[in-house]
């Protein structure tokens, strides 16, 4: 995944109500920074997956969003590289 690049992934249907959106990442030396989106609604700060080496980050809370009964969206966009430098 470059500087600036998406990941899309579409979810299984949902019942409408409030959820707190979970994940499980892995941080490594050529990982940077990486904003997640449910259905064009950003989840929580950026995440830093920079490490020195291979780690996981455990279970991290995103926080709750509301989703109506319907099929999601979710995005995960590579904002900025370990370097700092930053996707327009």
């Amino acid at each position: 995944m470059h500087l600036g690049d998406a990941v899309r992934k579409d979810l299984p249907d949902t019942d409408a109500g409030k959820y707190e959106v979970f994940v499980n990442l892995t941080k490594a030396i050529d990982y940077g920074i990486a904003q997640f989106y449910l259905i064009e609604t950003k989840l929580g700060g950026a995440v830093d997956l920079y490490n020195r080496s291979v780690i996981t980050t455990g279970n991290k809370s995103l926080g709750k969003i509301m989703l109506k009964k319907a099929r999601s969206l979710a995005r995960l966009w590579r904002t900025r590289d370990d370097k700092g430098y930053t996707a327009e």
